[in-house]
């Protein structure tokens, strides 16, 4: 067998054995009080935004795409969530004392603003994450309106 065989069937077995590597899921059933949604009571088309763009990683609860069950994405997904939710968690939002608050909701708007939030790969991956300018503008004054 040739040397470039042997590595190719060394890959193809790697990544089956790699289905078998469990990965934590981030699906809280529960909406407690400490939610940002549920805390601070944006209006509704703010509120469906914020779930669209932002509670996949920035919460408790995923909703998690087909790919997610396929390694390695699963460990990306894995990875990106556990960071996300590191920086921003808004499942706990009104847990945080408030001059941590204040410097999220600023953070947020400047992600917002440059673009870099969601992430160009959550866009990609989920149109209803792609926020037009008047819907980003919308979350921004609202954020710097609390």
């Amino acid at each position: 067998m040739s040397k470039r065989k042997k590595v190719f069937i060394g890959i193809i077995v790697l990544l089956i054995l790699l289905q078998l590597v469990p990965t934590e899921k981030n699906q809280s059933a529960e909406v407690p009080a400490t939610d940002f949604v549920k805390s601070l009571q944006p209006p509704e088309e703010i509120s469906i935004l914020l779930h669209n763009a932002c509670y996949d990683c920035h919460s408790n609860h995923t909703d998690y795409p087909w790919y997610s069950k396929v390694q390695p994405f699963g460990l990306l997904l894995q990875s990106h969530i556990r960071g996300a939710k590191q920086e921003l968690n808004f499942s706990e939002f009104a847990a945080y004392p408030e001059h941590e608050q204040k410097h999220l909701l600023e953070h947020m708007v400047e992600h917002i603003e440059d673009g870099t939030m969601p992430m160009r790969s959550y866009r990609w991956m989920h149109p209803e994450a792609r926020w037009s300018e008047a819907e980003k503008r919308a979350v921004v004054e609202w954020v710097r309106g609390i």
